[in-house]
């Protein structure tokens, strides 16, 4: 069953873009030897032009280098047929965006204590990625590029994986110059990026602001009607606190809004420090979310998946944790208020703690000890340069 692609036989396709298809496919060895892996190959029409291909060979000796649990593995890079191809770990899963979507379709939205996992997974991936070095101890200078929801999964035993490196910019790689032409998703850019100026990690600090908001609020941050309008958004780079929108605890509002300050000088300097104030304030409010948690979430969010198989609920899964914890804490005194869970339809007040440290970060103007970087020139969308 399948069609057979050299030692590797592809059973479905599971996506497809301008550029690349991905199968879900089984890697065969000897003695009955498999695997699943997944499967990226370019499409016939990409595939004729050598910078594409360029980029898609780069692509795969970058992300091989790699090594880290939240990031997809490469396994491979070939070309079979005259069509050139990149295995890497297979995630059995959804990615951040079809979880979100399901919940808006049952009129709710993630839990804020699952939000914050999958947050610090995902920055702890990108801090991994933007210090790396290769074999001879030198830095890799990694930058992701195109950070969003999509490029999120989560699997269903529980794990978060950043994927797609095809954007990603490095030290490394061959320089290709050229004024306005802007790589990533438009809604998901930084402000440098959108008017195509040199950019460094703090560039991806921003999206995951973005995908933090999205995450909290349920809404579309910068997304409008057409390419021109989402692009001069994000250019404006102005968000109301995800609070306007939801029931953000303040102390967790000021973390993602720090990621999304506009003057990347205000930002958080690395993704170190959006996980690092995340778990400060998870630990504070009390909430207490693992891998364990996450699987049940998805078994809950997409029972089709399991085809009948006994649904463990997420909600109740974490209900049950807090109320265990509640008890404990009783035991023989209340727990006090700063420890007490935090549920979605709860805002509270600034936490002593936490607000005050925060604070003192919002307001620290610290140069960032990144260096910028040009930008490749490869085929993508060329905006109007407004700056002249």
């Amino acid at each position: 069953m399948g069609e057979s692609f050299g030692r590797y036989r592809l059973l479905e396709r599971i996506g497809i873009g301008g550029m690349a298809e991905v199968f879900r496919a089984t890697q065969r060895g000897v003695a009955g030897f498999e695997r699943t892996v997944a499967i990226k190959r370019l499409l016939p029409q990409a595939a004729a032009d050598p910078q594409v291909v360029s980029m898609f060979v780069e692509e795969a000796k970058l992300a091989v280098q790699l090594g880290h649990p939240n990031i997809a593995q490469v396994y491979d890079l070939g070309e079979f047929d005259g069509a050139f191809f990149i295995a890497m770990e297979h995630v059995d899963g959804r990615s951040v965006e079809e979880l979100v979507r399901r919940y808006l379709e049952r009129g709710a939205r993630l839990p804020i204590e699952a939000v914050c996992h999958v947050l610090r997974e995902v920055a702890e991936a990108l801090h991994y990625a933007h210090f790396a070095e290769d074999d001879a101890g030198r830095p890799l200078g990694v930058i992701h590029r195109d950070v969003s929801p999509q490029n999120i999964l989560l699997s269903f035993g529980g794990e978060v994986k950043v994927i797609d490196f095809g954007l990603a910019k490095a030290d490394t790689r061959r320089p290709q110059t050229q004024d306005g032409i802007v790589k990533g998703k438009l809604a998901y850019l930084s402000p440098e990026q959108a008017h195509g100026k040199p950019i460094d990690r703090r560039s991806d600090v921003f999206a995951l602001g973005i995908c933090a908001w999205e995450m909290l609020t349920g809404r579309r941050a910068f997304r409008r009607d057409d390419d021109r309008e989402t692009i001069l958004a994000v250019r404006a780079g102005h968000l109301e606190r995800a609070g306007h929108y939801a029931p953000v605890p303040p102390a967790l509002d000021l973390v993602v809004m720090k990621a999304l300050a506009k003057n990347r000088d205000k930002r958080w300097r690395t993704a170190l420090e959006v996980s690092e104030h995340l778990d400060r304030f998870a630990r504070t409010a009390g909430l207490r979310f693992d891998r364990r948690d996450l699987r049940a979430l998805m078994r809950e969010a997409f029972p089709e998946r399991y085809e009948g198989a006994p649904v463990e609920d997420a909600i109740a899964l974490v209900t049950r944790k807090k109320a265990r914890r509640r008890r404990r804490r009783a035991e023989p005194t209340a727990a006090p208020p700063s420890e007490r869970p935090i549920g979605l339809d709860t805002v509270v007040e600034p936490m002593a703690g936490v607000t005050s440290t925060l604070e003192l970060a919002w307001n620290d103007g610290g140069t960032d000890p990144g260096r910028g970087h040009d930008e490749d020139t490869v085929p993508g969308i060329v905006l109007p340069d407004r700056r002249r």
